[in-house]
């Protein structure tokens, strides 16, 4: 993407009320103005653009990004997908008795038919429309929680078949949510959660066939253009079978419905800007002015409530029933050039009761932890690299301060179980457990590349587009063993990269 349409892409962020655009201008100038001190080329223009809106954003919108993959994808164990490498399965770990067990099951679990194609280090997601988590493997054991349909949890134990259904130990981070979940009498309330092909759209004259959208396969290092205009938004349903998309051909605001072979449904919404799918896939969210607005089942657009001063980006609680979103507190604070202070974070109902502020956050959106917990937002004080995140309690509360500093990039903070994060910073790629610790340098970068993260829908894996002056890599690095595969080498500047998730029966 060339300067002018970075600018151009900017002030049109502005206009639809994009995330912090006043702080967005002043930062941009100010970074043009360092780029040209430092006679950078066109491409660091681009780097430093980019970052200046992951940083007044970090956390932006889980799930949303620039249009993915219009290409079949079969919804079975065995379908063949452009894939990156699957998430490595370890040896099962000896069997424990599941903490907070209330009572001895019904029947001696024992593993199941299955138990040799092991999930253990997957990820399920919920497809019933709830299930109930357990304490152990038994129909009536102590619940733990419910979760609702399109929730994510890693699984780490198990299959195991008692009471007449198989059987998964699971955990939920960034905290110690765990228990057992059953797969239901015919194993269709679980599915498994695949890596699908990746796509990418591409601006500008290095595009390998001109702009457009592209599918990269990862396998094989090459690019298949699949549609000839570049989307400025688009974000894939959580079951990957529908995608929004906002192109830059169609009229302003206006999001297409498509389906997984990129034909349109023939269903167009009206929306100022950035949108977000519901957990379940079911229904969106979006702001206008100082109005959060949610459709139904059929999404047909409704609004929710009307603040007195403007909303930003809502997110969706994990199981669907709650929004978050953050309120700037006034007007002038929009006006170009001006430092705005923090706004508010409010958490509402979906039917629109129950409405509360929580605290502060420095930039416009905040994300929900897998677990629905907590609420992660960062402070940015102005002066430092980058803003540090924040974890809020919500059951109390309390504040988490800085469980990581200096953020550069983070799209995606958390792994779809919540039980790693990720981010860049000044030392590099960085890899720590859900709550903030024990962070590893996976991968250094070199000086001023602020990198795109994408977690693998299936866990276990990053897709990592670095870019540097004279275009971009990417990569895919294990968040285990370290272990990192350039699978685009020399590819053009891309806008935002995501994978599409596929769900598929258990094997």
């Amino acid at each position: 993407m060339r300067d002018d349409q970075m600018h151009d892409l900017l002030r049109r962020l502005e206009d639809d009320g994009g995330p912090d655009p006043a702080f967005a201008g002043a930062l941009f100038d100010r970074l043009t103005a360092e780029t040209a001190t430092r006679a950078a080329s066109g491409g660091r223009l681009l780097l430093l653009a980019a970052a200046l809106l992951v940083i007044l954003s970090a956390g932006l919108a889980m799930g949303s990004g620039i249009v993915r993959l219009p290409v079949v994808v079969e919804a079975s164990p065995s379908a063949t997908t452009l894939t990156a490498n699957s998430t490595p399965t370890p040896t099962p770990a000896p069997e424990a008795t599941p903490a907070g067990s209330s009572r001895t099951p019904t029947a001696s679990p024992s593993p199941s038919a299955d138990v040799g194609s092991s999930l253990i280090g997957r990820i399920l997601a919920v497809r019933a429309a709830e299930v109930v988590v357990r304490a152990g493997p038994t129909l009536d054991g102590e619940e733990v929680t419910v979760l609702r349909n399109g929730q994510r949890m890693g699984v780490v134990g198990g299959p195991m078949l008692a009471d007449g259904v198989e059987w998964y130990e699971v955990r939920i981070g960034p905290g110690d949510l765990s228990g057992w979940v059953a797969a239901g009498r015919d194993r269709d309330d679980l599915a498994l959660v695949e890596d699908g092909a990746v796509a990418v759209s591409c601006d500008g004259d290095s595009c390998p066939e001109g702009s457009g959208v592209y599918v990269a396969d990862l396998e094989e290092g090459l690019l298949a253009k699949v549609a000839d205009e570049p989307m400025w938004v688009g974000v894939w349903s959580p079951d990957g079978t529908r995608l929004a998309v906002m192109s830059s051909a169609a009229a302003p605001g206006t999001v297409a419905l498509l389906d997984p072979e990129g034909n349109p449904l023939g269903q167009r919404l009206s929306v100022p800007g950035l949108f977000a799918w519901s957990p379940d896939g079911t229904r969106m969210a979006w702001s206008t002015g100082n109005a959060l607005v949610v459709t139904d089942a059929e999404l047909n657009p409704i609004e929710l409530l009307r603040m007195d001063a403007t909303v930003r980006l809502p997110a969706w609680s994990p199981d669907g029933t709650r929004l978050a979103f953050v309120q700037r507190p006034c007007p002038e604070c929009d006006a170009a050039g001006r430092l705005r202070p923090p706004g508010t974070i409010w958490v509402v109902d979906v039917d629109g009761t129950d409405l509360r502020p929580l605290g502060t956050a420095a930039t416009d959106s905040v994300q929900w932890t897998p677990d629905g917990r907590y609420l992660a937002f960062s402070t940015y004080d102005g002066v430092s690299a980058g803003p540090d995140l924040s974890l809020l309690r919500l059951d109390d509360g309390t504040v988490t301060p800085s469980i990581a500093e200096g953020l550069a990039t983070g799209w995606e903070f958390w792994s779809p179980d919540g039980t790693s994060l990720a981010y860049t910073a000044l030392d590099g790629l960085t890899v720590a457990a859900g709550d903030g610790s024990d962070p590893r340098v996976l991968l250094e970068l070199p000086a001023m590349t602020l990198p795109q993260l994408r977690w693998a829908p299936g866990g276990g894996h990053l897709l990592v587009e670095i870019i540097e002056d004279e275009g971009s890599s990417i990569k895919i690095v294990d968040t285990v063993s370290g272990d990192v595969r350039e699978v685009l080498p020399d590819a053009p500047y891309f806008s935002v990269i995501l994978w599409q998730p596929v769900l598929v029966p258990l094997p």
